[in-house]
């Protein structure tokens, strides 16, 4: 994230959130909590509270696009105000190909 320009703030929003997308807490929960509760509440592990693990744990061309967008969008702005080397010039173009 201090690559892409992100201050202190923004680094740790990325790490305290990032978690409730892959529902970190309901996986390790569903591993501590004993089989007869969790056949009570679903909410634990459950595929419908885990857009990101249900969105990347399947074989998708989607995942490789977004992959894609975010190497480009990396290797763009990563050095923002200095001429882009010839090395950064391949990678984008073997990107976009």
């Amino acid at each position: 994230m201090e690559s892409l320009g992100g201050d202190r703030f923004a680094q740790a929003m990325t790490a305290a959130l990032l978690p409730f997308g892959a529902n970190t807490a309901g996986e390790v929960a569903a591993r501590l909590i004993p089989a007869s509760l969790r056949g009570s509440y679903s909410v634990w592990g459950d595929a419908r509270y885990s857009p990101w693990l249900r969105k990347f744990g399947v074989f998708e061309q989607t995942i490789f696009g977004i992959g894609i967008f975010a190497a480009l969008a990396f290797v763009l702005t990563r050095d923002w105000d200095k001429p882009m080397s010839k090395l950064s010039l391949v990678l984008v173009g073997a990107l976009l190909l």
